[in-house]
């Protein structure tokens, strides 16, 4: 009896073995399948979230460089317009307009005309108040807008000391202020003119060559010493109609004095000592007073009146640079 009651124990004790293997395999396999349900269902619901993500950010994208492309495409056109209208735009100085470079190198003829574009002529010379003024000349231009400051025709010298103009051919020029003496009005009067410069006694003393005082009568003299009275010019051409209106200008370049450039009036310096600016300006034709005379220092000696110049360097106003002037062959 003992026997077999042990071995029903035993079986029943691998019974309930079996049995519990049974139950725990199936709540493992419950516990998978929830498992795979959970995993399988979340994968449903991200992968539709991440695809609309990358749907938008490909879409976010595409609108941000087609706007780049636009935005090239407005900004390039604006400025290739800016820098055509720089082009064709002149700077207003208060010598005239300034002339482009393309205007400057149009064929001219000498005694014959050239037509540029529109109906835009050059002319290597011009007729203006019975005068005929030609390429290669220098000439007075007003500057004023008060003609009662302009000088005179004809206006005789006159001696500083006794302010008479009489006897001009026994006076002598300051080589400073440019004033004129007579020889014997001098304290001590001077027996023969010097080989050197000569200073009158103002400049010895060191005074101002134009001081407050001065009366301006000649045309050099409202040049080299006046504020904006008239200035001094090189004529490079004359065109008509370049503004559509008919008008004729002188195309020039205007001749400065030391004290103009960056660095001022130096010791070496003479009084009747210009430099030509680089620049080229549109003048009105009736801008033109008179003529004068520009030449190499060597020239001085042989030149004639008071509306004479020397010029032996041209100078950059923007970068301020200064080159030897060129002549032509025989100027």
């Amino acid at each position: 009896m003992p026997k077999t009651d042990g071995a029903k124990a035993s079986r029943s004790r691998g019974s309930n073995a079996v049995c519990e293997q049974a139950t725990e395999a199936g709540k493992r396999q419950t516990r998978i399948n929830e498992y795979g349900r959970a995993v399988k269902h979340r994968d449903q619901e991200d992968k539709p979230q991440t695809k609309a993500a990358q749907q938008q950010q490909t879409a976010t994208t595409t609108r941000t460089r087609l706007q780049s492309q636009q935005e090239v495409q407005v900004a390039q056109p604006q400025r290739e317009t800016r820098q055509r209208s720089t082009v064709k735009t002149t700077t207003t100085s208060k010598r005239g307009s300034k002339a482009s470079a393309s205007a400057l190198t149009s064929p001219i003829k000498k005694g014959k005309q050239s037509s540029g574009r529109s109906g835009v002529k050059f002319y290597d010379s011009y007729e203006f108040n019975g005068d005929t003024y030609h390429v290669g000349e220098d000439v007075y231009v007003v500057e004023t807008t008060d003609p009662s400051q302009l000088p005179a025709d004809d206006v005789p010298e006159r001696c500083c000391k006794c302010l008479k103009m009489n006897n001009v051919q026994s006076m002598i020029e300051c080589s400073r202020c440019l004033q004129g003496f007579h020889m014997k009005c001098l304290n001590p009067p001077l027996k023969k003119v010097p080989e050197d410069d000569w200073l009158c006694p103002a400049c010895e003393r060191g005074e101002p060559a134009c001081s407050s005082g001065r009366e301006l009568r000649h045309a050099y003299e409202k040049f080299l010493f006046g504020d904006k009275i008239l200035g001094l010019t090189h004529i490079t051409g004359f065109v008509t109609n370049r503004l559509g209106d008919g008008a004729v200008e002188m195309m020039c370049k205007h001749y400065l004095r030391p004290e103009e450039t960056h660095l001022g009036r130096q010791k070496h310096n003479t009084a009747r000592q210009v430099l030509l600016g680089s620049a080229e300006f549109y003048e009105p034709l009736d801008s033109i007073f008179w003529k004068a005379v520009v030449c190499p220092p060597a020239g001085m000696e042989e030149a004639e009146g008071t509306d004479v110049y020397e010029c032996e360097y041209e100078y950059d106003e923007t970068w301020k640079r200064f080159k030897r002037r060129e002549y032509p062959k025989g100027g």
